[in-house]
C-alpha cells in the first residue's frame, strides 16, 4: 500500500505541474466568496477615495468595466486571473499615478520560472529590434526585426497589453514605454505562461524570414547572462540628475527629476543650481536655453512652480486647485496607512461643488511672479513619453503659456493636471494585491481642449530608431540645436 501511496502522490504532483505549465493555477487556489470579498472592497475604496474615477470616463462606462469583474468571478477564475481584471480596470480609470505591485504569488512564481525572453527588444512604435540575443547558440543577431512570438504578430501582442499599462488620459507614448520595459512580466501575466519561444525574426543582413524554437530564462539567468555577453563600458559618467552646461553659445539644463529626497541624497542643492544657472544666463547674456525634461518623471510641484518662476516673466498661475472626493478614509482595515485621517482636518469641504473637498494650503496655488534674473531668451523644451508628473505640469504651463518651442515625444503627463500628492495604500484581504489610491486631483492652469486626454504635443517631433540607439546619438538634442540655429 506504501508503494502505491507513492505513485498516487507522484500521479497528483505531475497532474499539478502540468495544469501550472498549461495555464496557471488550479481552480481550487482562490474561492468565489474570497474573491467576491476582494471585489468589494476594490470596489468601495475606489469609488469612496479616487478623485479622478470619472475624469477620463462616465458613470457608465466605469460601472461597466465593474461589471466585467464582477461577472467573471467563478470557481474557474485564478487568483491570477482576478489580478488581471483588477489590474485592466485600474489601468482603464487613465491615471498614471494609480497602480499596483505585482502580487507577491505571481512575482516569485515569475522570478523562479523561466518566463523571460531570451532577447532583449528595442522597442520603438512598430519597430521591434533585437539589442542583445541571449539565446543559448547566439540564434537571433543584434538588429534582427522579430516579427511573431509564439505565432502571434509582435504587434498585436503588444498592442494587446497597452490596457494594461497605466498612463494619464489616453497618452500611449507612456504606456509604450511602461509595455517596453516591462516586456516579459506583462507577456507572462496578462497570458497563459510559458516557458518556450517560438520567435520569428528577419535577419539584419540576409532579410530572410527565419523561425526558431528557445527556452526562455529565468531573471537570475538573464542578468547573468547580460553580464557576461554584454557587460557595461567603463570609465563611463552617469548623467547627474540635475545639471547645466553651455554648448557653445547655448545653455543646456537638464533636469531629471524634481524628487527632493533623490535630489538631496545626490547631494543636488536644486534651488541653488537654479539661482546660480539662470544669474550666469543673464550675466553672460545668453540668449537660447534648451531644457531637457526627458525621462523626468516628477516630485516636488513646488520644484516645478520654481522653474516655470525663472522661464516665465510675467505673473502666471501653476495651479488653479487641488482636490479630493473624501476627508475620511474607512480602510483602515486594510492599509498601512491609518494616519491619513489625521490630515481630512485640512480638507475643506467646497461649498460651489458638494460633495468635493478643496486642499488650499499650497505655494504653487497662488499667483507665481517671475524670479529675478529670469530668462527672456529663446527656448526650446525636450521631452518625451517619460516626461510625467511634475515634469508634465511644467511642460503644460510652459506651453500654455506660449513659452518656448517643444522637440521629441508626446509628454507622457496630461496637459491638466493629475491625481497624486498622497497614495493611500490598500492591499485585498485574501488575494494580498496591494494598489495606491491617489487622493488629490491637481488642476493645472491651463485650458486646450486639443489636449483633453493628451500630454503636450511637440511642435517638433523626434522619434529614436533603433540605428540612432545603437549609435549613441541623440537626434532630439540635435534638431534643438539646429533650431536655435536655425
Amino acid at each position: 500500500m506504501k508503494q502505491q501511496y507513492s505513485k498516487f502522490k507522484l500521479l497528483l504532483l505531475t497532474l499539478s505541474v502540468f495544469m501550472f505549465n498549461a495555464g496557471g493555477f488550479a481552480q481550487s487556489d482562490f474561492d468565489v466568496q474570497a474573491m467576491q470579498e476582494d471585489f468589494s472592497v476594490f470596489k468601495n475604496s475606489i469609488q469612496d477615495i479616487h478623485p479622478g474615477l470619472y475624469w477620463y470616463s462616465d458613470s457608465t462606462e466605469v460601472a461597466e468595466r465593474f461589471s466585467k469583474i464582477e461577472s467573471s468571478i467563478s470557481p474557474s477564475l485564478s487568483k491570477k486571473e482576478f489580478y488581471a481584471l483588477l489590474q485592466e480596470f485600474y489601468a482603464a480609470i487613465n491615471c498614471g499615478h494609480s497602480w499596483m505591485e505585482t502580487p507577491a504569488f505571481w512575482r516569485n512564481t515569475f522570478k523562479s520560472n523561466p518566463y523571460t525572453l531570451p532577447v532583449n527588444i528595442y522597442f520603438e512604435d512598430s519597430a521591434f529590434t533585437v539589442i542583445h540575443d541571449l539565446t543559448p547558440n547566439r540564434s537571433i543577431p543584434a538588429g534582427s526585426t522579430i516579427t511573431q512570438i509564439n505565432g502571434e504578430p509582435l504587434q498585436e501582442v503588444y498592442d494587446g497589453l497597452l490596457k494594461y499599462a497605466p498612463s494619464d488620459g489616453f497618452n500611449l507614448t507612456k504606456r509604450r514605454s511602461f509595455v517596453a520595459w516591462n516586456f516579459s512580466r506583462f507577456y507572462q501575466t496578462f497570458n497563459t505562461p510559458t516557458n518556450t519561444f517560438e520567435i520569428e525574426f528577419i535577419a539584419p543582413n540576409t532579410q530572410q524570414v527565419e523561425r526558431i524554437t528557445v527556452k526562455g530564462l529565468t531573471e537570475a539567468e538573464h542578468k547573468a547572462l547580460q553580464k557576461e555577453r554584454y557587460p557595461k563600458k567603463t570609465g563611463g559618467s552617469n548623467t547627474p540628475l540635475a545639471s547645466f552646461k553651455m554648448i557653445e553659445d547655448t545653455g543646456y539644463l537638464d533636469i531629471n527629476t524634481f524628487a527632493r529626497g533623490w535630489l538631496k541624497s545626490n547631494k543636488i542643492k536644486y534651488k541653488k543650481l537654479l539661482k546660480e544657472t539662470f544669474k550666469s544666463l543673464k550675466e553672460n547674456n545668453v540668449e537660447k536655453l534648451i531644457l531637457d525634461l526627458r525621462g523626468n518623471g516628477g516630485g516636488s510641484d513646488v520644484f516645478g512652480a520654481i522653474l516655470c518662476q525663472y522661464l516665465l516673466n510675467e505673473d502666471f498661475k501653476y495651479f488653479d486647485r487641488m482636490e479630493t472626493v473624501t476627508s475620511k478614509f474607512k480602510y483602515k482595515d486594510y492599509s498601512n496607512t491609518k494616519w491619513f485621517n489625521t490630515i481630512g482636518v485640512l480638507f475643506k469641504k467646497d461649498k460651489k461643488k458638494p460633495g468635493y473637498f478643496t486642499f488650499n494650503y499650497h505655494k504653487p496655488l497662488g499667483k507665481q511672479k517671475p524670479r529675478k534674473h529670469s530668462f527672456e531668451g529663446e527656448l526650446v523644451i525636450l521631452t518625451d513619453g517619460n516626461t510625467f508628473s511634475t515634469s508634465a505640469d511644467v511642460a503644460a504651463v510652459l506651453h500654455f503659456n506660449k513659452r518656448g518651442t517643444f522637440i521629441g515625444r508626446e509628454v507622457g503627463g496630461g496637459y491638466y493636471g493629475n491625481n497624486s500628492a498622497l497614495q493611500y495604500q490598500i492591499t485585498l484581504p485574501n488575494s494580498k494585491v496591494t494598489y495606491y489610491i491617489p487622493v488629490v486631483r491637481y488642476y493645472s492652469s491651463v485650458s486646450n481642449a486639443d489636449f483633453y486626454g493628451h500630454g503636450v504635443k511637440p511642435d517638433i517631433v523626434v522619434k529614436k530608431t533603433y540605428d540612432d540607439y545603437i549609435l549613441g546619438k541623440d537626434l532630439a538634442m540635435e534638431k534643438a540645436i539646429d533650431f536655435l540655429n536655425r
